[in-house]
């Protein structure tokens, strides 16, 4: 648990999904719905005039500054064993062997929350309650004024409403 969820814990690899696994969202959300948004968030210093990557949007994403000699091994032995090359898992194809790139900037780990959440803490809309358990989230529509959040534990007052 943590702000910036798994992005903040794990490794940091920048994996979007098969374009295929979108065909079951609603009809006005699918992979080309999707990829304009992806875009639209993507800081990627790889691939700078790709039709499925971004270069202006907060999160950055990097290949790594260092590739291990295991990893040219693998990937080189994966080619020999007919599985293929991919030089870009998050472009056109999934298929294919291919060398992660990570949501990191300068060397360093580049969270969901470094990407998304600091930029926004100064907003007066936005409060940051930690280390309280989410019971109730109800979501803020067009036609309806706010929304409430039960919240319990030590960030917040007892059974409180946020």
């Amino acid at each position: 648990r943590g702000l910036g969820g798994g992005s903040s814990i794990n490794y940091m690899a920048y994996v979007r999904g098969n374009p295929n696994d979108f065909n079951d969202w609603p009809k006005d959300w699918n992979y080309t719905t999707a990829l304009k948004y992806f875009k639209k968030s993507e800081n990627n210093d790889a691939y700078h005039f790709s039709p499925y990557h971004g270069n202006e949007g907060p999160l950055h994403v990097s290949d790594p500054r260092q590739r291990h000699p295991v990893t040219k091994a693998f990937v080189e032995a994966c080619v020999q064993a007919g599985l293929g090359e991919n030089a870009d898992y998050n472009g056109a194809t999934q298929e294919g062997c291919s060398r992660f790139q990570s949501t990191t900037f300068e060397g360093q780990r580049w969270s969901a929350s470094k990407a998304f959440l600091w930029p926004a803490m100064s907003r007066p809309n936005l409060e940051v309650v930690t280390y309280a358990e989410v019971f109730k989230v109800g979501l803020v529509c067009d036609d309806e004024p706010d929304t409430e959040t039960e919240t319990e534990g030590e960030g917040s007052e007892e059974g409180g409403v946020a």
